[in-house]
């Protein structure tokens, strides 16, 4: 299941990189990961992300404004040069909404996949902050006193509603080589790192040095604004940014639950659960982990990682099993078994992003070696779409695994409801009505 993960770039002051910083980002992370897609997009209105990834002459018909019109993000995005995705930037953009988690919301239905790199404007606008409450990591460019003082504005925006999980650095930008404090002993970059620290805030590991050959990259006869990547690669900039790609990469790794998908769930799911009388009293039922590997069910934030499919038994035991071992571990065995389970499989393959239920019955686990299992794949509304009936000794590996989560019901038989689907929340099964519908379906399984 794919969801974006976030960095946004973002400070109140104008000249302090923020554009080269976002720009060069996306170019390094794509060069160093060419398997891990890599979209950038700018709230700032000097069409510079345009002017380094377009490989078209003519504006785009689609922009970033569509974003706030409504329209679906994935189908705005455009193939860029360097491998880079990019939406394409407006002068026009309008605010048309007073929620600012709504760009989240859109960032997490979007789908897309790897990272997405939001480039801001000098203004702490709607916009901005919908990039900031959005973000999973924070970049704040800083160069000099002013631009540090401003730090603050901007920790104020991640700190309300308690958006505090997002990982914030600081990251010195553009900073001039050339000016010393203190009888010329102390850089200008060690006085920022050393007042940021002061101030209690995160720093990155490197910085990013002013240089006249990078200044030169963005503003040329051509009009065209290059990466230091393939125009400046001798440059002390490039090891610099390699370096700040390498430590991005490491922030990524830690991040479980993008910030997006979190705020969706708080849109979406959280109102069904107020008003459900049984979700609570469910959740805290499930077992905690996959019953197949043994991997926790939970993200940081304690909510079901969207990866997991919902199971019960006919002795109640519920859970959810991940994705990965329900293809892997079920599945899979069914290829060995004849063309018929072959082909079984690949029905259930081209289902799994359907709200449909995979469905095990038949004897006694206890009864390894004769009997049968049914095996069904169900609407909602119950009907048969369809059905597999296969011998206790065709496959024992499946037959162990089967026993790791069917139980037995007050009438003697085994049987294991899964719901199938692509909702990233699966624990919304847990909800009054879902819940009620594969009850529904519960009973129609035991009856076979």
């Amino acid at each position: 299941m794919k969801f974006p993960k976030i960095i946004t770039i973002a400070c109140e002051k104008g000249g302090v990189g923020k554009t080269t910083v976002a720009t060069n980002l996306a170019v390094y992370l794509r060069a160093m990961r060419e398997d891990m897609p890599v979209t950038i997009l700018s709230f700032d209105n000097h069409l510079t992300v345009d002017r380094m990834f377009s490989m078209e002459k003519q504006p785009h018909e689609k922009t970033v404004k569509d974003i706030f019109d409504g329209h679906k993000i994935e189908e705005l995005v455009s193939l860029g040069q360097y491998g880079v995705s990019f939406i394409p930037s407006s002068r026009k953009l309008k605010q048309k909404s007073d929620n600012e988690e709504l760009f989240a919301e859109q960032m997490a239905q979007s789908r897309l996949d790897g990272v997405i790199i939001i480039d801001t404007g000098p203004t702490i606008d709607y916009f901005t902050r919908s990039a900031i409450i959005a973000s999973d990591i924070l970049l704040i460019p800083v160069k000099d006193i002013p631009s540090l003082n401003n730090v603050e504005n901007i920790l104020e925006i991640s700190e309300q509603d308690g958006h505090l999980s997002r990982k914030i650095k600081l990251l010195p930008s553009i900073v001039d080589g050339m000016v010393k404090f203190k009888k010329q002993t102390i850089s200008m970059d060690s006085f920022l790192r050393s007042l940021s620290i002061e101030r209690g805030y995160e720093l990155m590991k490197n910085s990013i040095p002013r240089s006249p050959k990078v200044e030169s990259l963005t503003t040329n006869i051509t009009f065209q604004v290059y990466p230091v990547i393939t125009h400046a690669k001798k440059t002390v900039v490039h090891r610099e940014f390699s370096a700040l790609a390498r430590e991005v990469f490491s922030l990524l790794g830690d991040i479980s639950e993008p910030k997006s998908l979190s705020i969706l769930r708080k849109a979406l799911l959280t109102p069904l659960i107020v008003h459900s009388k049984t979700y609570n009293q469910l959740v805290n039922s499930t077992i905690p982990y996959c019953p197949l590997c043994g991997k926790e069910n939970n993200t940081v934030n304690f909510n079901i990682r969207p990866d997991m499919l919902f199971f019960e038994s006919g002795g109640r035991t519920r859970g959810f099993i991940d994705k990965r071992c329900f293809v892997e571990d079920i599945l899979y065995e069914f290829t060995g078994m004849g063309e018929r389970m072959a082909g079984f499989r690949q029905k259930i393959m081209k289902s799994m992003n359907e709200d449909i239920f995979f469905t095990i019955s038949g004897d006694k686990t206890s009864d390894a070696s004769s009997g049968h299992i049914r095996l069904n794949l169900l609407r909602e509304d119950g009907t048969e779409i369809e059905e597999r009936l296969i011998d206790n000794s065709v496959s024992l590996q499946l037959i162990e695994t089967l026993s790791k989560i069917r139980e037995e019901n007050s009438t003697g038989s085994a049987s294991c409801l899964i719901k199938l689907g692509d909702n990233p929340f699966p624990d919304v099964i847990l909800t009054e009505k879902n819940y009620n519908t594969l009850q529904s379906i519960k009973k129609i399984v035991n009856k076979t």
